[in-house]
């Protein structure tokens, strides 16, 4: 039988160590991947698997396959925008909202001007 304890306590070490290779974070926390995971929670709070998405898709006279919400719920950073479109209306999201955090850092873009 799993231990689930022990499990989350690798799960938690895994994820600290993530966090130390460059560039885990920045992805982590881009657009394309916070995306994916409110699909995939909203996806799984409706009780629905990714082939039921497709099929609602579809139903909508719309093309997706199942390849696509997987790439999408993973955080592909391929995804054109029309594709998120079907999804949320598969899903029955009409709106929503996106919060914009600035960059805390000390490491901001500056304008050099000759």
């Amino acid at each position: 039988m799993l231990n689930n304890s022990n499990m989350d306590k690798d799960f938690n070490e895994l994820v600290k160590l993530l966090n130390q290779v460059p560039g885990v974070q920045e992805h982590m926390n881009s657009f394309e991947v916070q995306m994916g995971k409110k699909i995939l929670q909203r996806r799984i709070d409706k009780g629905l698997t990714q082939s039921d998405v497709v099929d609602l898709v579809i139903r909508q006279g719309e093309k997706i396959t199942q390849k696509t919400i997987s790439l999408v719920e993973n955080g592909d950073a391929v995804i054109e925008s029309d594709t998120y479109t079907k999804i949320f209306k598969a899903l029955g999201v009409k709106r929503f909202n996106i919060d914009l955090i600035e960059d805390s850092s000390n490491e901001q873009d500056t304008l050099v001007r000759n």
